[in-house]
């Protein structure tokens, strides 16, 4: 129930603030160049599916992207897309919404949360975990890969 109420806000104002994605969903492999890299890291990651009574289930993640130290940062990293997968297909291919905090100079955080209207796909196994490949261009396209995440189901 805890979980239910510490989420809830964050529901909310994904689903209020947001613009509409274009989505593309597909049974599609996906093999992509992943890149490791030491100016930043991938924070709290978080994906669940709202059952919430009164609408249609939807489909949500969120994660942040801190780089250590923000006086470094030339803002050329963009966050193009995000890919969810499980069993390496994709489900969905979506322009994220992405925020910036910034802390007093370090480090800087850009949140990144998934559009408001993805509707829960009836096909998604909600006992498997999915991974997300977050498409990052700085200025080259590299990709991140965020693996065995388990999807909360929220009521």
């Amino acid at each position: 129930m805890l979980r239910v109420l510490l989420v809830l806000p964050l529901i909310l104002m994904i689903t209020f603030c947001s613009s509409h994605p274009r989505i593309q969903n597909g049974q599609q492999n996906i093999l992509l160049p992943v890149k490791q890299n030491d100016s930043f890291r991938i924070g709290k990651t978080e994906v669940w599916v709202n059952f919430m009574p009164g609408g249609v289930p939807t489909f949500h993640f969120s994660t942040e992207i801190i780089s250590p130290d923000s006086s470094n940062y030339s803002g050329s990293m963009k966050i193009q897309t995000v890919a969810i997968l499980q069993n390496d297909i994709v489900l969905y291919k979506v322009i994220p919404i992405v925020g910036r905090t910034a802390y007093d100079g370090n480090p800087l955080t850009q949140m990144i949360h998934s559009p408001g209207d993805l509707r829960f796909d009836s096909g998604i196994n909600l006992e498997q975990t999915v991974s997300l490949i977050l498409e990052l261009s700085e200025p080259e396209k590299y990709y991140i890969r965020i693996s065995d995440l388990i999807i909360n189901k929220v009521y």
